[in-house]
């Protein structure tokens, strides 16, 4: 198959697809970039069709390209390049937005990429993968030509509108039981898109997660050598979500095991995991700058599910701290 038959075809699966709502607004500019990051499964490439929709694009008005697509894996770079010109040839017209998804798979993405927001003419949308499109790469790559939007699993809100509930400015008992209800269910379960909306056993799902980011965005993108460490750090993370979090404490722990790491290792594995939004740093709130970063910080992860089906025992905290973590 051609690139432009490709084009073509796909803008009619998109037609067909059902996307559900997103919430958070779009900056649309011409001048920059709008590059969607988030955790790995939270629904990035979903965003740029629920974009397409909310925009009601029509077919003249905007290409959309998945550089992963076996179709365009096997075209020669010079034909993924030439989109633009492939539309114009269709349509008879320049595209007004243009998406570009898995983009880290075109070769030398960054130039092709920058020579289109140079041309201001575009509302230019791309996606990549955590294991090579970091966000804080992003402006060095792009030149400081590129703004982010982050996508994280579903929130509650957005969990009520998949239930198709809607909660009234003066609620009655009834519903405020209801919305009660489904949030006991959100909290004990996962706001990710795929276990929301298709039938996937959430321990598989978290196990096989787990096996991602430890193998695709971490071991292969770092050059991780300590794996052991690596995942006791993870799982670390994950049973002691919304409490003080002190990697001295960890350094000890494996110490007085007799396993020898650098704390030095410990912080830069640490780091690794807040780059590919797994797991996030929250400092105390004080006046005083060197308070705060010399407070004890909590840790939160990217979704409450991993406590809720990677953890063997849970205790009776365990909702607040998962309400804290949601609200996080």
């Amino acid at each position: 198959m051609s690139i432009k038959q490709y084009l073509i075809d796909k803008k009619k699966e998109i037609k067909e697809l059902e996307v559900k709502e997103r919430e958070g607004e779009i900056v649309k500019t011409k001048s920059f970039a709008t590059a969607i990051i988030g955790p790995r499964r939270a629904g990035k490439s979903f965003f740029l069709f629920h974009t397409i929709k909310k925009e009601k694009l029509e077919d003249a008005s905007y290409v959309y390209i998945n550089f992963e697509d076996d179709e365009v894996k096997v075209a020669k770079r010079d034909e993924k390049v030439k989109l633009i010109e492939y539309h114009i040839e269709e349509y008879k017209q320049e595209p007004i937005f243009v998406f570009l998804d898995e983009i880290q798979s075109l070769e030398s993405w960054e130039s092709f990429l920058y020579s289109l927001i140079e041309k201001n003419r575009y509302f230019i949308f791309v996606t990549g993968s955590n294991s090579r499109f970091l966000s804080k790469e992003i402006a060095t790559q792009l030149r400081g030509r590129a703004l982010t939007k982050v996508i994280f699993p579903f929130s509650f809100r957005e969990y009520l509108k998949l239930k198709n509930f809607s909660l009234a400015e003066h609620p009655s008992s009834y519903d405020i039981s209801k919305v009660k209800g489904y949030l006991g269910e959100y909290l004990l379960f996962s706001g990710f898109p795929s276990l929301l909306l298709e039938n996937i056993k959430p321990k598989q799902f978290f196990s096989d997660y787990l096996d991602v980011v430890i193998f695709k965005d971490l071991v292969e993108r770092y050059n991780i050598e300590n794996l052991f460490v690596l995942r006791f750090l993870m799982r670390k993370v994950i049973s002691q979500f919304a409490k003080e979090f002190s990697i001295n404490k960890i350094y000890n722990e494996l110490k007085s095991e007799g396993i020898k790491v650098g704390k030095g290792i410990l912080y830069s594995y640490f780091s690794y995991l807040e780059d590919v939004m797994f797991s996030f740093l929250l400092r105390k709130f004080s006046f005083s700058e060197k308070k705060s970063l010399l407070s004890l910080p909590k840790i939160y992860l990217c979704d409450q599910g991993f406590p809720n089906f990677s953890v063997a025992t849970k205790t009776s905290e365990d909702f607040g701290r998962i309400m804290e973590n949601c609200v996080f």
